[in-house]
């Protein structure tokens, strides 16, 4: 899944549009691994 997948998928769930979100999830199963990936790297971004 690229980048841009994964940040579209937890803009979804930050707006509550949960449905809209499982549907690129479904559309793409491996989104969890990818948004944990970016998540972190976004976290250290903020840190620092």
């Amino acid at each position: 899944m690229s980048a841009l997948d994964s940040l579209v998928y937890k803009y979804l769930l930050a707006n509550g549009q949960t449905e809209a979100a499982e549907a690129l999830k479904a559309k793409n199963p491996k989104v969890n691994k990818s948004v944990a990936k970016t998540k972190t790297k976004k976290d250290l971004k903020v840190i620092f």
